[in-house]
């Protein structure tokens, strides 16, 4: 996938999330956040991503960005 496919790198967290992969879709959503760091989508759903991996302080910080990036 190209480095610069926000939206692919997206539809790839989502869909690793969905399958119960929270450390792929970590990585694949951190990705998305290199090319496009206020994208609210990506915070939202990564802030889910920490919170699954026991990544409190990086959940409530990414909850935040969700609200006001």
């Amino acid at each position: 996938m190209d480095s610069t496919d926000q939206e692919g790198w997206f539809r790839l967290g989502l869909v690793q999330w969905q399958l119960g992969k929270p450390g792929d879709a970590k990585s694949a959503l951190e990705k998305v956040l290199k090319i496009e760091p206020q994208n609210k989508d990506t915070w939202d759903l990564l802030s889910r991503v920490y919170t699954k991996l026991g990544l409190k302080k990086e959940a409530e910080t990414a909850l935040q960005k969700a609200k006001n990036p």
